[in-house]
């Protein structure tokens, strides 16, 4: 079964706020979480505006054709059928996490919430724990 994901990228007065969509491996430890909090950790200071082209390039160029970052879609909302949505703002990456509880209501907002990178928070320890 493919594990979804959909990446939220905040907006501002001049940017509108960016939906992205993986259809799978968007699983945190090993997979796309793992690889979003990698880059946001080893890339200071991103511009949401550049966020995704950034990643995306960062990614091709460690990872190649294996990254899977290219299929990563742009989309119009959070999708019902995802398990994770991570949301970048201003240096800090964070996942809402309803892993296989599909019981929970689709309003991410209302699943578990954690930081994953921010100035003072970087552990790939918390991936272990956030197994559902």
């Amino acid at each position: 079964m493919s594990t979804r994901a959909n990446i939220i990228v905040k907006g501002n007065e001049y940017i509108p706020t960016t939906h992205y969509y993986k259809h799978h491996d968007g699983y945190i430890e090993n997979g796309l979480g793992e690889m979003l909090a990698l880059f946001v950790k080893d890339t200071k200071n991103i511009p949401n505006e550049k966020f995704m082209s950034m990643f995306i390039c960062d990614s091709m160029v460690k990872f190649g054709q294996r990254s899977n970052v290219q299929e990563i879609s742009i989309t119009d909302s959070v999708h019902g059928d995802v398990e994770y949505v991570y949301e970048y703002d201003k240096n800090t990456l964070g996942v809402y996490i309803r892993g296989n509880n599909w019981e929970l209501d689709e309003d991410y907002k209302q699943w578990r919430y954690v930081v994953l990178v921010s100035e003072d928070v970087y552990n790939l320890n918390v991936f272990g724990e956030l197994k559902v």
